[in-house]
């Protein structure tokens, strides 16, 4: 009885995650009207009766897909931000997470993209906004303030750095497609994946950090050398 148990209950998952991840991908590319649930079914591998089975309508699974995408986000920079360490080390590792769960998946940056953008938001998404955005906006600032008091930040403008970061790490993934038709070569592949987060972490590092004195004296005897 526990392994049958057991087994219904890996299967349920194993589904369930199956059409979340096909959820993703067809709304963020046809938005809620344009959907398909056949067509999600069908890339899940699921009978669509077992979709409306989890789910009573589309505009439910899209509801579910959408909270699920913000309380993963949430869940995985609350880790760094709250973590133990000085702020130089804490802000690193959520530059680090935030482009991880990015990376992960082009869909889920491009969903959430797709709704910011609107004009006006309807209730179900200000809440969103509200339970798993305000507070980590929240905490950014508080770590944000933290390192420009012990100095290891620069003082810069708290507020319009979390959304700059923010834009730093989402802009390549959610404009992907478009990276890919000016460049001619994958921009989501393994090697660029890798080469962008170098290349993200360089320059929030560089916009951010104050520098060791001693690594300021060494650039400055360098360029006098030269």
């Amino acid at each position: 009885m526990a392994i049958a148990a057991k087994k219904k209950t890996a299967a349920y998952i194993d589904a369930r995650s199956r059409l979340f991840n096909a959820a993703v991908r067809e709304f963020a590319t046809h938005g809620l009207a344009g959907a398909r649930t056949d067509a999600i079914a069908k890339a899940a591998d699921v009978n669509i009766a077992l979709l409306f089975y989890y789910f009573s309508n589309k505009e439910q699974l899209y509801a579910a897909v959408m909270e699920e995408v913000f309380a993963q986000w949430s869940q995985a920079l609350r880790v760094p931000l709250e973590a133990k360490g000085s702020p130089r080390q804490r802000i690193l590792a959520y530059v680090d997470a935030f482009y991880d769960f990015v990376a992960a998946s082009v869909w889920r940056p491009r969903l959430v993209q797709q709704e910011l953008m609107r004009s006006t938001h309807p209730t179900a998404i200000r809440k969103l906004l509200k339970m798993y955005v305000s507070p980590i906006h929240t905490k950014f600032m508080k770590l944000m303030r933290e390192g420009i008091a012990d100095h290891s930040f620069r003082e810069v403008d708290v507020e319009n750095f979390y959304y700059s970061s923010t834009a730093i790490i989402t802009h390549y993934f959610t404009n992907s497609s478009a990276i890919l038709a000016i460049s001619g070569t994958n921009p989501v592949s393994p090697a660029r994946v890798k080469t962008r987060k170098r290349a993200v972490l360089d320059l929030i590092s560089t916009a951010l950090l104050n520098q060791p004195a001693g690594q300021v004296k060494t650039r400055l005897k360098t360029s006098e050398g030269k």
